[in-house]
């Protein structure tokens, strides 16, 4: 059902304030959120909230917690997050670097003790808007197996989500994507509408292939999408974020579904620097509607983004969730829908 996107923003801001952040930082990972769930994909947005809030409430995560910057060179830059929300630590160093980067070019800004960061997506969103490219990075806990074949099906491995955001003369290019096949929240969804997956997705306890996305998640193991190459792709990520930032990396990141020990690193490329740049986004169009004419229905990644608009549609099981929260943590203001 669709809802007034301010009275969903100010739900969001006015439960993490009430979590223990400030309001600035409230309204900072509130923004992710938002963005997120303009995608529609019913994972990896507002139903991930209530667990957030869960997280602080029982001090898991820490709500005071700031982004302490811990050195910078040019446009290089390192912090330390100190637990804080993933979502506050990843758009903390996205900003950073879409700033030094219209500064200086490109920038690179990596964080160290951060939590689950939610999606891609909302970063990249962020860099297209700030007419940048921008690339993000997250290790996770593991989750993943080994390449097929090696003998191994025991998580090694987190299955690392990488996004990229490019802005176009329509929807911005929004590329957003794990190492494996899929996503625990695209396994949890498929689980909630009785569907099965390619066996190729996974295995169960046992070790073997299943095509049931709940053995898979009862202690089973993701695959790397392509085998070899998905994991090797995995492996850069830990070298781009826990590598870099000097933070957790491979099986040392603290098992628990998003907490603890996760780093996040941000690449952006200002657009602005020569005439090429400049011309980019529209270069790239006109490629994609090439693309198109030589093969009908191609698109690109973030084409059917929903654009920013007056309303959000959220599920009723989700906002049934978050009125729980508003009750438990006593916050005195009505409830506003």
């Amino acid at each position: 059902m669709d809802y007034k996107t301010t009275d969903i923003r100010y739900i969001t801001e006015t439960l993490l304030s009430a979590s223990g952040l400030t309001k600035a930082h409230a309204r900072q990972a509130g923004d992710v959120f938002i963005r997120s769930q303009r995608r529609g994909m019913e994972h990896h947005d507002l139903s991930y909230l209530p667990g957030r809030l869960d997280w602080l409430f029982q001090g898991k995560v820490a709500g005071n917690a700031q982004p302490e910057l811990l050195g910078s060179q040019g446009s290089l830059s390192w912090y330390d997050g100190h637990n804080a929300l993933g979502e506050l630590c990843c758009s903390s160093i996205a900003s950073r670097a879409i700033t030094d980067a219209q500064k200086y070019g490109i920038a690179l800004s990596t964080v160290k003790n951060s939590n689950h960061f939610l999606a891609g997506a909302p970063y990249a969103e962020m860099g297209s808007e700030n007419q940048c490219l921008l690339l993000v990075f997250s290790s996770t806990d593991a989750t993943m197996a080994g390449p097929p074949g090696r003998g191994d099906t025991q998580p090694v491995i987190g299955n690392n989500p990488f996004a990229a955001g490019f802005p176009t003369t329509a929807q911005p290019f929004i590329l957003d994507m794990c190492m494996a096949y899929a996503s625990l929240g695209t396994l949890h969804k498929k689980v909630k509408y009785g569907e099965q997956v390619p066996s190729s997705y996974g295995y169960n306890a046992q070790g073997e292939p299943t095509s049931s996305p709940q053995e898979i998640l009862e202690g089973g193991a993701l695959s790397p999408m392509a085998g070899h190459k998905g994991f090797g792709l995995a492996l850069l990520v830990e070298m781009v974020t826990g590598g870099l930032s000097g933070g957790h990396m491979g099986l040392d990141i603290p098992q628990g579904g998003g907490i603890s020990g996760h780093s996040q690193t941000v690449i952006a490329v200002s657009l602005g620097a020569n005439s090429s740049m400049k011309q980019a986004p529209q270069r790239f169009s006109s490629m994609m509607e090439s693309l198109a004419d030589a093969s009908p229905g191609v698109r690109y990644p973030g084409s059917r983004q929903t654009p920013d608009s007056q309303t959000l549609d959220v599920p009723g099981e989700v906002l049934q969730q978050l009125l729980v929260w508003w009750d438990r943590l006593s916050i005195k203001e009505p409830w506003p829908l």
